[in-house]
């Protein structure tokens, strides 16, 4: 179309001079500046385009995140539908667009947004830069503009929600381990009133009581002792397995993520330990700040790690302090799963409560094949092994929610064993 109108008005435009028409020069000329003028329409505005960004920097993996642009045209000249295309790498639609329709008028702002969703396995992303296409009144002559830098955006691992862990020890029937104890003492609470004693702080008088008893009377507050909760993850090149999302790296850190957001919730202080070409550690906290600041970490770490999960278990059990609530997420039980029992009982000696995360080899397919040795458990064997130790263990399945996963520990089942004795006596008692 623009080379028709183009020919078109170049070809009146020389006939007409070569003839000395003027009437058909006239028209030439009109319409070449006509086209002129449509093709600097949108240069010219693009030149008065301002575009700012709004949009969290941060998001979990399959979550929705709105993107918003603020459109503003500092020109006289109006745009007629601009479009906003802007890359999005962790949607599986990409570019996405936003239109502002059906114009945008001179020395005004307009607003225009798009909702992307983190298809996109977790880690750091850029988003855009945007560009804003102009097109002239006509459509036959386009423009575009150019933001001059994205947005970051981290993908967190997702965040599913569970159970806090159920923790047994030997002999005693499995309870909800590591909940707050509440005891009297500085606090936000009000546990009760009770009457003045000596040495205590005339500043908590609850006065009303104390009116209503002729005798001073003392508010006494609520003191919360949190539980301390570590994290320890392994991270070491020879426990991959399985691929994409649900390779196990991937599941033991969405398995890290839910169990220390379940124990935040409850009011635990939360941390993480790991190993990942070198030592990552982020130490105990509490709230929502904590969950972040985990949720941070795990977004950029990678199976880089070279040392085993028992060796780093080894090393860390000793620092661990009685009461303590242990949770370990093992990715390679066959490889590791035997050196991986005397670390965990040195835990629960120390007077920890270990909870094992384990990830059923059965459910992630070897990236590398190789040879079977020997000391290499299976998934139950090495939750039987665990539950002897006084470990509780549970068992995590690739593409299982980990809400299925974590909603009772894993006991065993009893092996079933029938005779032919046995099959002979059933068949002589029936009629």
């Amino acid at each position: 179309m623009r080379l028709v109108a183009l020919a078109l008005a170049l070809l009146s435009l020389g006939w007409g001079l070569g003839h000395g028409v003027r009437a058909v020069a006239a028209f030439g000329g009109a319409w070449t500046a006509v086209l002129a003028l449509l093709w600097y329409w949108p240069r010219r505005a693009a030149q008065g385009l301002h575009l700012e960004r709004r949009m969290s920097p941060v998001v979990c993996e399959e979550d929705e995140i709105p993107v918003s642009f603020r459109l503003a045209n500092t020109s006289k000249l109006p745009l007629l539908a601009p479009e906003i295309v802007d890359r999005f790498p962790p949607d599986r639609v990409d570019p996405r667009r936003a239109f502002v329709y059906p114009l945008l008028p001179g020395r005004r702002a307009a607003r225009a947004d798009y909702r992307g969703r983190s298809h996109g396995r977790r880690g750091p992303y850029r988003i855009g830069p945007a560009r804003v296409r102009l097109s002239d009144p006509t459509g036959m002559f386009w423009a575009e503009w150019r933001e001059d830098e994205g947005a970051g955006l981290i993908v967190f691992p997702a965040l599913e929600t569970v159970d806090p862990p159920e923790v047994s020890s030997r002999g005693r029937a499995p309870s909800f381990g590591g909940r707050s104890r509440r005891e009297a003492g500085e606090g936000d609470l009000l546990l009760g009133v009770r009457e003045y004693r000596a040495g205590d702080a005339l500043r908590r008088i609850h006065w009303p009581t104390t009116a209503r008893r002729g005798r001073l009377s003392i508010s006494e507050y609520e003191r919360q002792l949190a539980r301390r909760v570590t994290l320890v993850v392994d991270l070491s090149r020879q426990s991959l397995r399985g691929l994409g999302r649900q390779a196990t790296v991937e599941v033991a850190l969405r398995t890290a993520a839910a169990l220390g957001a379940a124990c935040l919730r409850r009011g635990d202080r939360v941390g993480f330990l790991g190993e990942a070409g070198e030592r990552v550690e982020v130490p105990a906290g509490r709230g929502d700040g904590q969950l972040v600041r985990i949720l941070e970490r795990l977004a950029l770490l990678k199976a880089e790690g070279e040392r085993p999960l028992s060796a780093l278990l080894g090393d860390e059990a000793p620092g661990f302090v009685p009461g303590q609530l242990v949770v370990v997420v093992v990715s390679d039980l066959e490889e590791d799963g035997a050196a991986l029992l005397e670390p965990l009982e040195l835990c629960v000696e120390r007077g920890c409560e270990v909870v094992a995360a384990l990830l059923d080899p059965a459910t992630f397919p070897r990236i590398y094949e190789r040879d079977r040795g020997a000391g290499r458990l299976e998934l139950r064997d090495m939750a039987e092994a665990c539950l002897r130790r006084g470990v509780t263990p549970y068992a995590v399945r690739a593409a299982e929610p980990l809400r299925d996963a974590f909603l009772a520990p894993w006991f065993g089942r009893r092996k079933l064993r029938i005779t032919a004795a046995q099959l002979g006596e059933a068949e002589a008692a029936s009629p």
